[in-house]
Parts: structure tokens; sequence; C-alpha cells
């Protein structure tokens, strides 16, 4: 069993915290086309990538704790 992450996995939390793929690209600065790359299998992520999506994700987690719409 991995520890990694999956672009669907990415996806789901995105979608628990109200973005959509198009939404937590945007915020975390990584390409779209990059994302849906990933999601075929076409490419691995950087640890940076890795690292911008999941900082998006927990930004929008605290704000929606603190009651800001993101």
């Amino acid at each position: 069993m991995s520890n990694v992450l999956t672009a669907a996995d990415i996806e789901t939390l995105a979608k628990r915290y109200g973005m959509s793929i198009n939404v937590l690209c945007k915020n975390a600065g990584v390409a779209l086309a990059a994302f849906y790359k990933w999601r075929s299998g076409k490419v691995v992520p950087s640890l940076t990538t890795y690292d911008k999506l999941l900082t998006a994700i927990t930004e929008a987690k605290e704000g929606e704790a603190s009651g800001d719409r993101v």
C-alpha cells in the first residue's frame, strides 16, 4: 500500500472543501493541463507540485473552518 496521494485523492479533497480542479489548480499555481496529465498517468508530479496543491487545499480547509468562502 502506498502513502502517496493520487490525483483522484487530490480531486476528492478539493471537492470536499468546495473547489473544482480548475479552482484548485489556479489557487495552487499549477497548470490545469499538468494536473490532467498526472490524472491520466502520463506524468508524475514533483514534490513541489504536491506541496502547492496540498497547500491550496489546506488554505481552503482553514477558510472553511473560519467561515470564509474560497
